[in-house]
């Protein structure tokens, strides 16, 4: 039997049968895939701690047929203070439903999980609301859906601001190109997301965010991330429901 140890993220985890959970992981040697946990919600089971979301874990996986199944996990991270706050939990869920979206099945990812690693051991000591933005933008780019946002993408000329930002064309656009609207991008805006694209998440420095600059770009992001998903995240509404009154 093949069996493959590997470090690795837990995105997601469901229930499936009478006592069997099947997770989404994500692997720097595997990248993103599925496995079925036979018995992880047995209460005597061994991986029943283990088999959690925001989880960072060892695993040692099965090759099988259809699916892998999990043979061992052990903890390395738990992130505990996570999970004992709810909003953490929400924005926590955006960066793992994102990554699921984005990212390819079975395809090495060492890239993606330094990022994600990095962003949930960030979640907790920064401001979450910049910390999942920052995340955000720089999977986009590292999946190649990063929008322009220094040169109108319809003439190539760089942007002179105030601006428009056209989400379904790709980026910036200047005002000979097209008439400014509800989406404004100025360069505040422009700038800080040229800050989320190079922060390094393993040891993001502080800055000062223009809460109007922030509240612009994430206006843009929410949009940018409709046209490229071309759904609605399910996590952008748990956030909004349980951030609301801060």
């Amino acid at each position: 039997m093949n069996i493959v140890q590997t470090e690795a993220i837990i995105l997601t985890a469901r229930d499936w049968g009478d006592a069997d959970r099947i997770i989404t992981l994500l692997s720097p040697e595997l990248g993103k895939t599925k496995a079925v946990a036979y018995g992880a919600r047995q209460i005597r089971s061994r991986l029943s701690g283990a088999i959690q979301p925001f989880s960072h874990v060892g695993i040692h996986l099965a090759a099988g047929k259809n699916i892998d199944s999990v043979r061992q996990c052990q903890i390395i991270d738990s992130f505990p203070a996570i999970k004992q706050d709810l909003a953490l939990m929400a924005y926590s869920s955006f960066i793992a439903e994102l990554s699921v979206e984005l990212l390819p099945e079975s395809e090495p990812q060492p890239q993606a999980f330094c990022l994600v690693l990095n962003t949930l051991q960030t979640l907790t000591k920064r401001n979450p609301r910049i910390t999942i933005q920052a995340f955000a933008w720089q999977l986009l780019s590292l999946t190649g859906y990063q929008p322009e946002y220094i040169n109108c993408v319809t003439c190539g000329q760089q942007i002179i601001f105030p601006a428009h930002f056209d989400s379904s064309a790709g980026g910036a656009i200047c005002n000979e190109c097209g008439k400014l609207s509800d989406v404004c991008y100025d360069q505040d805006t422009c700038s800080l997301l040229a800050r989320f694209l190079t922060l390094d998440m393993a040891a993001p420095d502080k800055f000062l965010v223009s809460g109007a600059a922030l509240t612009q770009l994430e206006k843009i992001l929410h949009s940018f991330l409709l046209v490229v998903l071309e759904k609605p995240l399910k996590s952008l509404s748990f956030i909004q429901t349980v951030t609301k009154n801060d």
